[in-house]
């Protein structure tokens, strides 16, 4: 009778999340034109002075969009068999963290059905407040000789000026579904339906200073100005995992943990990573009572390159409305490790993971947990400024993005195997595609 209950529970889930998705897909079909990349790439397209710097930055952004942390894949409810008493007994008091692993499975032919949303708003790119705007500047001279062009009537120095506020929000819908082969083995999947909405407006000033008088932007009459709003809804990368418990003595408890993480979304309207990721990692817990510390490391390996990230290429091509600065330098040889450091950003880069955490089951129908989120993401790409007298724009180089989010979660006992997830995260570093506060809300139901 129970594995006849998790048979259909697992057939209805299966069936709302097939029904949510065709549903949703209907929606985008109907929705606007523009896309999320789309319109990232219309409100960043002046900030960059060369393409590929432009197609670094927006890799870089999407990697972090599209990997933000999901929460953790572990069920609140685990359990063993009792051969004494012939029946299954939980193992441990908490209901476990809402973002950290543990090593402990759901137990032997246990199942663990959830669904849960998180909401994400990013503040920041490089250390420059989407709110109160990007602003770079390029200067337009005839000749890289000429530099008194400030004085000479018939070379014309223009200054333009580019100003980009934005907001970029990312909404997930997660459908998860576990289940205990063992009481050791446990596998299961995620999948993701996510949203991303990119609005902003960018401003276009140009400035001649050899005529002391406002000129003509070099983008006219092709300049993106005024507000530009994209919008993308769609299945995200859906993610296999399976864990295997493979020490429990006293009061420690270590798993090894594996994922796969599918390319199904569209890495373009920033939905997917446009790549096949695999993630290992050792998963451990030390359990006193009622409190439980956990921890977390792990690799994840992206092989091979991805496409260059490309959300106009049916539009325009390979062209880029990026302003490319035509400037003529005697005897200028390229830098012979551009191409090295080109080549690296590219790729979508190996990720160092790990977390680690505490979490309490203050009474038998709440816990709550506490918790650290690091991500190294390994010579992904550090946005800085690009400052010289020519151009003081967006710089992408190549280097390691160090991330750290804290959490603070809780999860309720609401009914009899049933609980209520919640959790808020928030950054604790400035670097690369900064978010602000993310809130995560959803329901879990074991079996």
């Amino acid at each position: 009778m129970p594995r006849m209950r998790m048979r259909a529970a697992a057939v209805a889930v299966l069936t709302g999340v097939l029904c949510f998705v065709g549903s949703a897909a209907q929606a985008q079909d109907a929705g606007a034109a523009v896309t999320a990349g789309e319109a990232l790439r219309s409100l960043l397209s002046y900030h960059i002075s060369s393409d590929d710097d432009f197609q670094a930055i927006l890799h870089v952004i999407q990697r972090q969009v599209t990997t933000f942390p999901i929460g953790s894949s572990s069920g609140g409810f685990t359990y063993t068999f009792d051969r004494r008493l012939g029946l299954p007994v939980r193992r441990t008091q908490s209901f476990g963290s809402v973002f950290a692993d543990r090593p402990l499975t759901l137990g032997r032919h246990s199942m663990n059905v959830r669904v849960s949303t998180q909401h994400t708003s990013f503040r920041s790119l490089g250390g420059q407040s989407l709110k109160d705007g990007i602003v770079t500047e390029t200067l337009s001279i005839p000749s890289f000789a000429s530099m008194q062009a400030f004085d000479d009537p018939d070379q014309h120095a223009i200054v333009e000026s580019y100003t980009t506020t934005m907001t970029f929000t990312t909404r997930r819908t997660l459908f998860g579904v576990s289940y205990g082969v063992t009481d050791r083995l446990e596998v299961g999947a995620i999948v993701p339906y996510g949203e991303t909405e990119v609005s902003g407006e960018l401003q276009t000033l140009a400035y001649d200073y050899t005529a002391n008088d406002v000129a003509e932007p070099s983008c006219s009459p092709y300049c993106v100005d005024g507000p530009v709003r994209g919008h993308s809804s769609g299945i995200g990368d859906v993610v296999a995992h399976a864990k295997y418990l493979f020490l429990s003595r006293g009061a420690l408890d270590l798993a090894a943990a594996g994922e796969v993480r599918l390319a199904t979304g569209d890495a373009d309207k920033l939905l997917g990573l446009g790549s096949t990721a695999t993630k290992l990692a050792l998963v451990g817990s030390v359990a006193q009572g009622p409190l439980t510390h956990h921890f977390q490391f792990g690799y994840t390996v992206v092989p091979g390159s991805s496409k260059p990230f490309d959300p106009l290429a049916d539009l325009i091509g390979d062209a880029t409305d990026a302003p490319v600065l035509d400037i003529d330098v005697p005897n200028f040889e390229p830098d012979p490790g551009i191409e090295a450091k080109l080549a690296t950003l590219r790729r979508q880069p190996d990720e160092i993971n790990y977390a680690i955490g505490a979490d309490i089951a203050v009474k038998p129908s709440v816990t709550v947990s506490g918790d650290l989120i690091g991500r190294s993401l390994l010579k992904a790409g550090t946005i800085t400024r690009n400052s010289s007298i020519l151009y003081d724009t967006l710089f992408v180089d190549s280097g390691t993005v160090n991330l750290l989010l804290g959490a603070v979660s809780g999860k309720f006992l609401v009914a009899r195997s049933w609980l209520l997830t919640t959790s808020v995260a928030f950054p604790m570093t400035n670097a690369g595609f900064r978010p602000g506060l993310t809130t995560v809300i959803g329901f879990e139901r074991a079996f």
